[in-house]
């Protein structure tokens, strides 16, 4: 499971709209990235955050 799938899963219901777009482009760099990221590092956390993507072996250590 992604951060992002984490993250979308506990959100809040309502949420502003910079967040909200915020989000979404965290989640297109996340899938513009997908197949390569998932491939080199299988079974590992990974979490995009200011167009960075950071990888880790739980949730708690990749958001940290």
């Amino acid at each position: 499971m992604t951060a992002q799938e984490l993250q979308e899963k506990d959100a809040a219901p309502a949420m502003d709209s910079g967040f909200e777009a915020d989000l979404a482009r965290q989640r297109e760099v996340f899938e513009e990235r997908e197949a390569e990221l998932l491939a080199r590092h299988p079974g590992k956390f990974i979490a995009v955050c200011a167009g960075e993507v950071f990888v880790a072996d739980g949730d708690t250590e990749v958001v940290s």
